[in-house]
């Protein structure tokens, strides 16, 4: 059996496709949250606001995209694996590209049912600065907002 090699790359503008199918296999594992989109809705999403604007990392392997971040202004807004490919190592390659690019530090939002990874964020350096009840997310459902202070200078 080969091991697989997970490339890193820049997010190509035409991708949105690509980041809505990572986006939809992903979610689709989280059965706690609300299905508010079509798959169509998301295509759309990727290509308008993620593809074209911020800071978007993807993973590949062989030429297949099984994961992806993306950080606007500090906020890491998307950080998705497929279902099928987490576990092994591809989340923790993502936000680490994103920390070494973002070194004064980064926020984000993790939904509270989502304790896997909450620790994955923790490992990394995150800590929680903020819980709420879910009405500020489109979802409506109770998250947590996280911090890593970055790098010391």
């Amino acid at each position: 059996m080969t091991e697989e090699v997970i490339s890193l790359r820049a997010a190509r503008p035409n991708e949105g496709a690509a980041l809505a199918l990572v986006f939809g296999s992903a979610r689709a594992a989280m059965a706690y949250l609300p299905v508010l989109h079509t798959a169509q809705e998301n295509v759309v999403f990727f290509s308008a606001c993620v593809a074209r604007g911020g800071w978007v990392e993807v993973a590949e392997v062989a030429e297949m995209m099984v994961g992806f971040c993306a950080v606007h202004e500090g906020m890491v807004e998307h950080l998705y694996v497929r279902a099928e490919w987490q576990g092994r190592g591809i989340g923790g390659a993502l936000l680490g590209r994103a920390m070494a690019a973002h070194p004064a530090g980064l926020s984000l939002w993790v939904f509270e049912e989502n304790s896997r990874a909450q620790a994955f964020y923790m490992r990394a350096g995150f800590v929680e600065v903020e819980r709420t009840d879910g009405r500020g997310n489109e979802e409506g459902v109770p998250d947590v907002r996280m911090r890593w202070d970055g790098v010391a200078t």
